[in-house]
């Protein structure tokens, strides 16, 4: 057998237990839904109307001082939350916080997860497998360069699904979650890079810079899990605008591809249809964010499924990865 035979092989005994691990975390999620108790300064900073903080009586800038009669500082933030703490729907968990110099407790009762969160994480977990499961069919169907590098990205966006509750080691899968997140959108602005053909910054030496900020990333996230959680909560913000340059620097490149690339080797390059994947997947999320935030309170028909129309990013770039082997030209 020889080594992209088992190359081939050994991705798919990853592909395997990933999506039995995205499987388990999506079906076997039964925890309730608490909103978030408190922040890395452990205090309420928002109290949704009519959610279980508001109803367990607690107000913003309560100081949580205690879960269950455990000091919140052994508990180290929800990244090492104990199973012990978890809560189904209907079940209390008794908090104990500090307002005003007084003592105050109250029970927070675990309700079922808002539609919005379960179509979140099939959303989430259909992506993942998506990118897996088409990868994997490239790789043992089209012997490109291409095809080895959606596979990869598909193994990478199964790492990124989350998976079941680990208790106290549910830092480390969060942890894993996010490396993986920033990861994939790296691996997507590269493939972009080189995908239909190399562009100058991929043929530049110094290509394999983009992937520093996510060593730097994974180191901060080693320093806290031997350390302390507040400094992973404390890089929300950091890790938040390091996807979102990622994003722009994937749209730039999608920009640019599109706009040097002649309508008639659109076909052939397979770049028409990773094109038109990020189209139907973006801009209809575009006009559903619009209107979530102007005019306020107006529902854009179709905003509640439009999210999935993500899943077309990995569809479209494996049609494009599989057009551009075959050299397929399409009737113009």
């Amino acid at each position: 057998m020889d080594k992209a035979h088992e190359r081939r092989f050994e991705f798919l005994a990853l592909a395997v237990p990933l999506t039995l691990w995205g499987g388990f975390g999506l079906l076997g999620d039964v925890a309730g839904y608490t909103d978030a108790l408190y922040e890395p300064d452990y205090t309420i900073q928002n109290v949704p109307e009519g959610g279980v903080l508001a109803e367990a009586g607690f107000l913003p800038g309560d100081t949580v001082v205690a879960i269950e009669g455990t000091p919140v500082e052994q508990l180290g933030m929800y990244s090492r939350w104990p199973r012990s703490l978890s809560r189904r729907p209907g079940e209390a968990l008794q908090v104990t916080v500090r307002r005003e110099g007084r003592i105050v407790q109250g029970a927070v009762v675990a309700r079922e997860p808002p539609p919005t969160v379960k179509r979140g994480r099939w959303l989430i977990f259909l992506f993942s497998q998506m990118f897996l499961w088409l990868g994997m069919w490239l790789l043992f169907t089209t012997p490109t360069a291409h095809a080895g590098r959606m596979a990869l990205i598909g193994l990478v966006a199964g790492f990124a699904a989350p998976g079941p509750g680990l208790g106290s080691l549910n830092g480390l899968g969060d942890h894993m979650e996010v490396a993986a997140e920033v990861l994939l959108l790296i691996l997507l602005f590269h493939f972009l890079l080189l995908f239909p053909r190399s562009k100058r910054p991929a043929r530049n030496p110094w290509i394999g810079l983009i992937y520093l900020p996510w060593v730097a990333l994974v180191g901060g996230q080693v320093a806290e899990l031997v350390t302390h959680p507040r400094m992973y909560h404390s890089l929300g913000g950091p890790i938040g605008l390091l996807l979102l340059g990622y994003l722009l620097a994937i749209t730039l490149t999608i920009v640019h591809t599109a706009a040097h690339t002649p309508n008639v080797e659109r076909a052939a390059s397979g770049m028409g249809p990773v094109l038109g994947g990020w189209a139907v997947a973006l801009l209809p999320n575009l006009v559903a964010f619009a209107g979530w935030v102007v005019p306020p309170g107006w529902d854009t028909p179709g905003q509640d499924w439009f999210p999935f129309l993500i899943l077309a990013i990995p569809a479209g770039m494996a049609l494009g990865v599989r057009t551009q082997a075959r050299g397929v030209v399409e009737p113009s």
